[in-house]
């Protein structure tokens, strides 16, 4: 008999146990459904055809999976618990959401993980200084004509010490499609994982810009030039803004580090850059941060420090530590004054445009700009002009090096050094002298 009871209570409570696992999976299910989340294969296995780019498999512009667990408890409690909108919930990679964004999502719903929004421009007009919003893998196209205006354009600010932040969900990537505009200050759009010194075709970007079709806009403006500044895009893969620029800006202690800004412009190569810097105001004594990006094949130049050939603005901004390579005109071009270009690479730049007497770089204004530590080669030229630095006016150049840079495998797009390259030391630095 005592047996017998046992036995009927073994069996009672694998009973229950199998229930709960049932209920565990069915609730997975509905959660994923209501997200709208397709299979992760599905949504990350998509990648830019490469016969359209002329690239190689595993070269700029493939989208690539980046490789994280995602956690979905903090999911799985909301439907249990019916917790309203807008709670922090902590993240596998300790990340704080505050609001969250899908392609499968739609505005009318609350924003929270289990309802997500589907535009980012619905996050711009909800999110406030402090709070975070994370959007989730997959493509968000563009639904407004470049001949309209911007795709999404962001109007609010955060504050000192509490900027809006926006990042991609940890282990997905989100791509934004259509052109973005920023007239606040304090915001930082943020990739993730951001543990390299830059993300590039070999290191994913987990955030990502693809500007407007059509030849009309930017694929990033940030304009805020009558505000504080201080909008940062760290770790973001920024791409086909066909017109102008990847990223424009006019402001003030305005940043964009460990970027990946590659494939911009499409048709004038004095104008279609990677990175243009425009005026920065006359009271300001930041005018921003060009750190730690990887410029790659854009249209016209890579870097540019420009403002109506002023001699005066952009002023007091700091470039260090980019790699800018193949692009069609010269690797970085420097107007204004007080300006710090310091320990970058320039490799084989204006190699089609020739402007500047087919100088990797050129330096055109100002009495106090200093322009040092600075690596430039072309492999067309080796030592010749092509190799160098032209100066049409402007002060100072020292200790600049012609040299071959020794990257690991450049027909791959592999900008890494090598251990015996001569620009190792710097590239390694932490120049905390000028952040």
């Amino acid at each position: 008999m005592v047996r017998r009871t046992l036995d009927r209570g073994v069996v009672s409570s694998s009973l229950v146990f199998l229930g709960k696992l049932i209920f565990v999976a069915a609730s997975v299910a509905v959660l994923n459904q209501r997200n709208g989340t397709p299979n992760v294969a599905d949504v990350f296995s998509r990648g830019t055809n490469a016969s359209e780019q002329n690239f190689a498999p595993g070269a700029p512009g493939r989208i690539s999976r980046i490789h994280s667990r995602t956690n979905i408890k903090d999911g799985l409690d909301r439907v249990a618990t019916g917790s309203e909108a807008h709670k922090p919930e902590i993240s596998s990679s300790n990340i704080c959401c505050t609001y969250y964004v899908s392609p499968f999502g739609s505005d009318e719903k609350p924003g929270t993980l289990a309802e997500p929004w589907k535009t980012l421009q619905k996050a711009f007009d909800t999110a406030t200084a402090g709070q975070t919003v994370c959007l989730r893998g997959g493509i968000y196209p563009q639904y407004v004509d470049a001949s309209a205006g911007f795709n999404q354009v962001e109007k609010r600010s955060g504050a000192p010490e509490r900027p809006i932040l926006f990042t991609n969900f940890p282990g997905e990537i989100a791509e934004i499609h259509g052109s973005t505009k920023i007239y606040g200050s304090y915001i930082t759009f943020r990739g993730l994982p951001n543990g390299t010194r830059y993300c590039s075709a070999m290191h994913p970007c987990g955030l990502i810009f693809e500007g407007s079709r059509g030849y009309v806009l930017n694929a990033i403006s940030i304009m805020n030039s009558s505000g504080p500044g201080h909008v940062t895009f760290d770790h973001v893969e920024i791409r086909k803004g066909n017109y102008h620029a990847g990223l424009y800006q006019e402001g003030c202690n305005n940043t964009i580090t460990g970027s990946y800004v590659h494939e911009n412009g499409i048709q004038d190569r004095n104008e279609d850059n990677g990175i243009y810097w425009s005026k920065t105001p006359a009271d300001c004594r930041n005018g921003g941060l060009i750190a730690n990006n990887l410029v790659e094949h854009n249209f016209s130049k890579g870097i540019q420090l420009y403002a109506g050939a002023s001699a005066s603005t952009p002023a007091h901004v700091t470039a260090y530590g980019n790699i800018s390579v193949n692009n069609g005109a010269q690797g970085a071009v420097i107007w204004g004054d007080h300006n710090t270009f310091v320990d970058n690479i320039l490799y084989n730049n204006n190699e089609i445009a020739g402007a500047a007497a087919g100088a990797q770089a050129g330096l055109y204004s100002g009495t106090t700009n200093s322009v040092q530590h600075n690596l430039t080669w072309s492999t067309s030229d080796p030592g010749g002009k092509r190799s160098g630095w032209y100066v049409k006016e402007g002060c100072c150049l020292k200790d600049n090096l012609i040299a071959d840079p020794s990257f690991l495998d450049p027909a791959r797009h592999n900008w890494d050094l090598k251990p015996s390259s001569p620009a190792s030391e710097w590239a390694d630095r932490v120049s905390t002298k000028l952040r």
